[in-house]
């Protein structure tokens, strides 16, 4: 999506909130309905026209493919459609342990990222310019796939563990929690780092 200079204007004495909404099953990789989808769509784009919000909505390839409808009608609102991989895998390094769900293997990646931009595109009828990771686990792998497809941005770093990075930065090809000369933008995820945490992983911070 584009904005006018007169937005632009309007935004730079403003602190900037980047809204990203992931679009999946229910629950992640535990349902096969869409129930949130299909339902809360109407709700979500209504609250956001009300408040006069633009987001990005990160769609699985799955998710795109079985409503292109949503996907037009989202677009249609102002919004940014972006990858959310295929079938919500789990696509980069995982950060804890969940019962049930095996990670890729870092040779996967590369064809299931292209498979996912490939269902993307064809339900949006244009190439998706943004990337979230499912759960957030970003990986190296993750960084340099989507560099190679011409990603502009990916929103998977989360703060609440790597406790590093604050703002947008280039990552580096060997390293994706480091500094480096990709073109890719990795935008990372709030975290409220004040707040007493009770999870040993941070993610009630999240």
């Amino acid at each position: 999506m584009s904005w006018t200079s007169e937005e632009d204007d309007a935004l730079s004495d403003k602190p900037t909130v980047v809204l990203g909404l992931d679009y999946e099953t229910d629950v992640g990789s535990f349902y096969y309905t869409y129930n949130g989808v299909e339902q809360g769509t109407p709700l979500l784009l209504d609250l956001l026209s009300r408040k006069g919000v633009h987001a990005t909505f990160f769609f699985t390839g799955a998710c795109a493919r079985k409503f292109p409808d949503i996907v037009a009608t989202i677009h249609r609102a102002g919004h940014e459609i972006g990858n959310h991989s295929l079938f919500h895998e789990t696509v980069g390094d995982p950060l804890f342990e969940i019962p049930g769900v095996v990670p890729l293997l870092a040779e996967e990646v590369g064809f299931r990222l292209r498979k996912a931009h490939e269902w993307v595109s064809e339900a949006a009828g244009f190439e998706p310019v943004s990337f979230r990771s499912p759960r957030l686990f970003g990986s190296t792998a993750v960084c340099n796939a989507l560099e190679e497809l011409g990603y502009v941005a990916d929103a998977s770093y989360p703060m609440y563990f790597y406790r590093e990075r604050l703002v947008p930065y280039h990552p580096s090809r060997e390293d994706w929690t480091k500094e480096g000369d990709l073109r890719l933008l990795e935008i990372p995820n709030f975290a409220d780092m004040t707040m007493e945490s009770h999870d040993p992983y941070g993610r009630d911070r999240y």
